[in-house]
């Protein structure tokens, strides 16, 4: 098998080949699992490629074995039936997590539009109070002094203070407007970072254009090594802190070379870097990848008290768009250099030309 990938699907001869030299043409059952593991865990979307392949392995050797009796058909069932719950279980608590984040954000932006609305309704008495006196002063300067030049000055006056006041109310609510605004567009655990939204419209709108006019365009996806472990090990609580140091580190790197960084998905980062290419996106990736192997993160436990820092490190998947690329084609070629590096050792950088002849084998 492929160390960076799962094994591609089997197509009729090699399948007919397969199945002779195990002995298990007449066998549907043993049949059945072969296409399973082979052919359509290949096609599954919801699994990373990286999961897809140890699930592979693990049913693979069921059949090294060549006990194809219904007792071991079973105990291989079985195996691919923990396999795929628990990946699902994964996906669960991630989906659960970031709902219960996304609706606590929430209910803070919806709180707050309640606030501006209840802001904007007290705010028309004011105004309303002001046009009235507006109104009784005019007629009280016309009863008293009919002189049309005097009674202009004065209109001019009270006109004048009434858009200054207004002009200084709209500068209020457009500062609140710009702050809903930027709340929408970061991301609701790393705030530091911009959301999955915002990553998906740079790809939809402004990629597009960019790649037209023969830019460069890279792209880095980053992904925390063995976070499931530092989760299991230190809780939740603690591996959102350590996303959260990561992520700073991240987006520090990515403003030097005026990139976006954004959150793309459970420990995943994604940063784009316009008018770099592969090599160049490389180096920023390699030094960003030595800047977070050097750092100390040092948990707090609730008692206040420190502990042993907790050494953590990313795999980094490089890719640069083709002219005749679509955007969302770097989006693969980088998730598929992530995966070589993850599944290569991880603690390292790939870039996608130095696995796409891999790739077409």
């Amino acid at each position: 098998m492929n160390k960076n990938n799962p094994l591609k699907p089997l197509k009729q001869a090699e399948l007919l080949e397969t199945l002779k030299n195990l002995g298990i043409v007449d066998n549907p059952n043993w049949t059945g699992l072969l296409l399973f593991i082979r052919n359509l865990i290949y096609y599954f979307s919801s699994l990373k490629e990286e999961q897809k392949a140890n699930l592979q392995k693990k049913l693979l050797a069921f059949f090294a074995e060549k006990d194809f009796s219904l007792g071991k058909f079973f105990t291989a069932l079985l195996v691919l039936e923990n396999g795929l719950l628990e990946n699902c279980r994964e996906k669960l608590i991630q989906t659960q997590r970031r709902l219960e984040e996304e609706k606590k954000i929430n209910s803070q932006i919806v709180a707050e539009i309640e606030d501006i609305l209840n802001s904007l309704k007290n705010n028309f008495i004011p105004q309303n109070q002001q046009l009235k006196t507006f109104q009784d002063k005019t007629i009280a300067t016309i009863e008293k002094n009919p002189n049309p030049r005097d009674l202009i000055t004065f209109i001019k006056k009270e006109v004048t203070t009434i858009i200054e006041n207004n002009q200084k109310e709209a500068l209020k609510w457009e500062k609140k407007a710009k702050m809903l605004e930027e709340k929408a567009r970061y991301d609701h655990l790393l705030d530091n970072l911009f959301n999955r939204s915002v990553f998906d419209r740079y790809i939809k709108e402004t990629a597009p254009a960019l790649i037209k006019s023969g830019r460069k365009l890279s792209l880095l996806m980053i992904d925390i090594d063995h976070f499931k472990s530092i989760n299991d090990k230190w809780g939740h609580l603690i591996g959102d802190d350590v996303l959260r140091a990561a992520a700073k580190i991240i987006k520090s790197h990515a403003d030097v070379s005026s990139g976006l960084a954004c959150r793309y998905g459970g420990e995943e980062i994604a940063v784009i870097l316009e008018d770099l290419n592969e090599k160049e996106a490389y180096l920023r990736a390699e030094a960003l990848r030595l800047d977070i192997n050097r750092y100390q993160f040092v948990p707090r436990q609730e008692d206040g008290k420190t502990t042993s820092p907790i050494h953590f490190s990313v795999s980094i998947g490089v890719a640069e768009v083709a002219p005749s690329d679509l955007p969302e084609d770097l989006i693969g070629k980088a998730d598929k250099a992530l995966y070589a590096a993850k599944s290569g050792g991880r603690n390292q950088v790939k870039c996608y030309s130095e696995i796409a002849c891999d790739l077409k084998k």
